[in-house]
């Protein structure tokens, strides 16, 4: 499916039937908070993946790690 970056999504999602579980590591990696804030109803400062695979993936395939663009001063 992919792209699982909104908490009331993925929560239709597992209603519907359509999946049985989420996987979401490269949304954790871009806010590995986004549990504590949608379980805290802090949804809107979830830091959203934007899928552009340039820290997470990029890092991963040039040996440097696995990291979020989003790191340092620019996180919300």
């Amino acid at each position: 499916m992919g792209g699982l970056t909104s908490p009331d999504f993925v929560e239709q999602q597992l209603a519907e039937g359509r999946i049985d579980c989420v996987a979401m590591s490269r949304q954790l990696v871009a806010d590995p908070d986004w549990p504590k804030k949608v379980l805290s109803g802090r949804a809107e400062e979830v830091r959203r993946c934007v899928r552009c695979n340039k820290g997470c993936l990029g890092g991963m395939m040039d040996h440097k790690g696995v990291r979020c663009i989003f790191e340092g001063g620019n996180r919300k």
